[in-house]
């Protein structure tokens, strides 16, 4: 079950914390880059617009063992959570406007920023959480 999203609304009163308003499950601006799948499929099937060079020669045969190789040496609980962990990437990068050329391959900036902001605990008496952005911890 996904986390469910966050905001922090301004206290009306001076001094006072803000208020958690519960969003519900975040959901994902549409993309053709990132179809509707089960999670334990996203890093199958997700991709950025930006593609890196093929490790393989251009065989069907070679690419279908690669496939299967890369399907059969992760357990289905670890693909699961790579998956899970790859669509709360791309909230983060719509909640945060990043163009979808720049998700996939991303840079340590956009990573280093998607980890701290995916592991913060935002605190309502701190004015800075009290913007508006939507969070979703991890839990």
């Amino acid at each position: 079950m996904p986390a469910q999203g966050f905001r922090v609304i301004p206290s009306t009163i001076p001094g006072r914390p803000g208020i958690v308003e519960p969003l519900g499950k975040l959901q994902l601006w549409p993309s053709s880059l990132c179809p509707d799948c089960p999670a334990d499929e996203r890093i199958f099937q997700w991709r950025g617009v930006l593609t890196p060079a093929s490790p393989t020669i251009s065989d069907p045969l070679i690419q279908y063992l690669a496939d299967a190789a890369s399907r059969t040496s992760l357990r289905e609980s670890t693909v699961s959570g790579y998956g899970s962990g790859l669509r709360k990437f791309h909230l983060f990068c719509d909640i945060f406007s990043i163009p979808e050329r720049e998700h996939l391959p991303a840079s340590f900036q956009l990573l280093h920023s998607f980890a701290l902001w995916a592991v913060a605990e935002p605190n309502p008496a701190e004015p800075v959480f009290s913007l508006g952005t939507p969070s979703n911890p991890l839990l």
